[in-house]
């Protein structure tokens, strides 16, 4: 035991010098330098390629349970976060602090929505968002299985097979543009690996939270009419 430690001290310290790197304060850094000016920071990984970059890989491929990446943040005083994911910079619109190829579940979920981060704030025009709620189709359908889309050259998605109920993008973008938008997805083979650093599609998706906002504008509105035709009919109907 003690020797194959010693051999991969060795191998780290001679053939990895450029790529691993601990300071004094006790901080390690891969692919860059150790910074003790944030003593919060124990393993800094960095890494930087022309095409796509993978700071961390997490692979799980046991039997039983797997979890790729686990985060855990407990006892902090002011805020805890198991995970952060900051998409910020570069990139277009397609920025996402979290990409998740399947489905999502989570106990809680918030929106940021504060007043202070918004501006060029004015109401919707309930009239005009009814006239085009009457305009959108819910549709039942079934997502393409994993083969279907490999073969379509398109991504996977994950999602629960069997029936589902919803929108369609091309659909939805006709009446509300402002809730679509372009996603440029990673191509993967069947273990999940990128196809290759440039590989991927590009789908449309639904801010549903929007079309939920639309849907409250209109029944806003269909409450003031019935509230008019109400008073009519108690007028009788003048």
């Amino acid at each position: 035991m003690i020797k194959r430690l010693l051999l991969c001290v060795f191998f780290i310290s001679s053939s990895l010098t450029a790529q691993i790197k601990l300071s004094s304060c006790g901080a390690v850094a891969i692919g860059t330098n150790p910074d003790c000016t944030y003593n919060w920071i124990k393993l800094h990984v960095e890494y930087n390629n022309n095409d796509m970059s993978y700071g961390i890989w997490g692979r799980a491929n046991g039997t039983y349970r797997n979890y790729g990446v686990y985060g855990a943040a407990h006892n902090g005083s002011n805020a805890n976060y198991a995970i952060y994911g900051d998409a910020t910079g570069y990139g277009g619109s397609n920025k996402w602090a979290g990409y998740f190829a399947g489905n999502v579940y989570a106990t809680g979920s918030y929106q940021s929505s504060d007043e202070q981060l918004k501006k060029n704030i004015f109401p919707l025009n309930g009239k005009d968002i009814l006239s085009k709620i009457g305009q959108i189709k819910p549709v039942r359908f079934e997502f393409l299985s994993e083969a279907e889309s490999r073969q379509k050259g398109l991504p996977v998605l994950g999602a629960k097979e069997g029936e589902h109920m919803g929108l369609l993008s091309q659909e939805v973008e006709k009446v509300f543009p402002e809730l679509v938008i372009e996603v440029v997805s990673p191509l993967t083979n069947e273990n999940g690996e990128p196809v290759s650093e440039r590989a991927s599609a590009t789908i449309k998706g639904i801010d549903y939270n929007g079309i939920i906002v639309a849907l409250l504008s209109a029944v806003q509105e269909q409450q003031v009419r019935i509230e008019e035709l109400e008073r009519k009919i108690a007028r009788g109907g003048n």
